[in-house]
């Protein structure tokens, strides 16, 4: 009797040793959990638009995903990254190389992306940029920017153009500096009003910023501005080296290579309107470019 309780004993001790063995090599139970990644926002809409973007992407594609949106100014999420409080925010590449090196000469697109990578401070990375371009633009109406098509075709006449703009004088300098167009007068209008102006014919041309409902109106055009002197402005991901995967540094290029100007022009309209809510506008794109 004893014997065979002793046998069953070790028969006992072999099968969990066998059942401890058999989970030991099962790779689901043997990979590490990832730890959630957290993506974050300034306070504008497009950054907002975005973040969600890319929070929805990565989390479709099966990471865990927090997102923290409204973060504030650049400074502050930047101080959110180095802090290891968030782990991606979209950025622009332009304006992050204006912000990080005020004298940066670089303009195309290209150029820009490396000089933002040697820039970035330590400890920082950023993947694909998107044609998506996020900047001011240099605008007439409708007939006029037909007509005349480019900032390089309208340089020869600026001086004989009103330019309406912000108190900043965003881009003025550098239209002059690139193209050689210095307008013969300039206007100072709160960012909303410069739209009427150019329709009431106050001036022939305004710089509007990039989330200015009037780039999107059939009765203005933007010029071509071949040079980039207002800036390679596209968006991309900023994110702390080494937080990401390959597998979702792919996920957020594939993001690079869908998202538009367009798109993310509609995108921010449809999020601005009181009855639409953000995460239902990017749930759409994310459908539709089946991600």
């Amino acid at each position: 009797m004893a014997s065979t309780t002793s046998r069953r004993r070790l028969l006992t001790i072999v099968a969990c040793c066998l059942a401890l063995a058999g989970c030991a090599d099962d790779p689901v139970l043997d990979r590490p959990a990832q730890p959630a990644v957290t993506v974050g926002s300034g306070n504008t809409t497009e950054s907002r638009i975005v973040a969600q973007i890319y929070a929805g992407a990565l989390a479709r594609s099966g990471t865990a995903v927090k997102a923290d949106l409204s973060l504030g100014d650049r400074a502050t999420y930047l101080r959110d990254l180095d802090a290891t409080q968030v782990t991606l925010v979209p950025e622009i590449s332009g304006a992050l190389l204006d912000y990080l090196e005020p004298q940066a000469s670089q303009r195309k697109p290209d150029d820009v992306y490396a000089a933002l990578n040697r820039a970035l401070p330590q400890g920082l990375s950023v993947s694909d940029y998107a044609m998506a371009e996020w900047g001011p633009e240099l605008v007439m109406r409708h007939e006029a920017a037909q007509r005349i098509g480019s900032i390089a075709h309208l340089a020869p006449k600026c001086a004989d153009t009103t330019v309406g703009t912000t108190a900043e004088k965003t881009g003025l300098q550098e239209l002059s500096i690139v193209y050689g167009c210095t307008f013969g007068s300039v206007r100072i209008y709160a960012a909303e009003d410069l739209p009427d102006a150019l329709r009431r014919g106050e001036v022939q041309a305004v710089i509007l910023p990039p989330d200015s409902p009037a780039l999107s109106d059939s009765g203005f055009g933007a010029l071509s501005d071949d040079k980039y002197a207002l800036g390679a402005n596209y968006v991309l991901p900023l994110f702390r080296t080494g937080s990401l995967d390959d597998a979702q540094i792919r996920i957020l290029n594939r993001v690079a290579g869908e998202l538009t100007t367009a798109d993310l022009r509609d995108l921010v309209e449809q999020a601005q309107r009181a009855d639409v809510r953000s995460a239902d506008v990017t749930r759409g794109w994310l459908d539709g470019h089946g991600f």
